[in-house]
């Protein structure tokens, strides 16, 4: 088996993989009467970029373009923060079991590994610029604004750390802090990383 077919059905795996976590938390959400709110959380957010975004690279199955290398930097920047927020400072506050569990699973751990595995292997490398952390950063900044807004309107904030509310504002700035840090430190790792593939690549 040729390394191109490796690569095409591998994709394959990661798409079916986050298509069916997503799909699955949707469903979950509204069979519980959540509904539509849950297109709020920055979770199901980002791995519906993952999704829409493997579906198009699976069919058109051609090599990227510099815009296309930006949005999938971009991406996996979003899928792997949302991994590792959940692991680090949510999970331990959760209580789950069964199938939910699984798909908790998937859509924060499984499909955030799966991604970056796809974009490591998969992809050609050397496109990123230090410059596309400022583009990259957009998105974010204007979740944060905009969650922030609608829990000072509504008292009711997507994800705890977003509370300044209830929260001291000495706790509320070290939390947001610590989030744009590792947004910026991130996003510094995927095209430092890029970079040593693509030397890595030439040599």
């Amino acid at each position: 088996m040729d390394a191109d077919r490796v690569r095409h059905i591998f994709r394959f795996v990661v798409t079916l993989t986050a298509i069916f976590g997503t799909t699955a938390r949707i469903i979950l959400s509204f069979t519980i009467g959540f509904g539509f709110p849950i297109f709020l959380y920055f979770t199901i957010q980002s791995n519906i970029m993952v999704c829409i975004f493997l579906v198009i690279n699976l069919v058109k199955s051609t090599k990227e373009s510099s815009i296309s290398s930006l949005l999938h930097g971009g991406i996996l920047l979003y899928i792997l923060i949302t991994g590792i927020i959940f692991n680090i400072v949510l999970a331990p506050g959760i209580k789950t079991s069964g199938f939910n569990l699984v798909v908790v699973s998937i859509n924060h751990t499984v499909t955030p590994i799966l991604f970056l595995t796809e974009w490591l292997f998969t992809e050609s490398h050397g496109r990123l610029k230090w410059r596309h952390l400022r583009i990259w950063l957009i998105y974010p900044a204007l979740y944060l604004f905009a969650s922030s807004v609608e829990g000072a309107v509504t008292d009711v904030f997507r994800y705890p750390f977003l509370d300044f509310l209830n929260q001291k504002p000495a706790a509320y700035f070290t939390g947001l802090a610590i989030i744009i840090a590792a947004f910026i430190a991130v996003s510094a790792v995927i095209v430092l990383t890029d970079k040593k593939l693509k030397a890595a690549g030439s040599a």
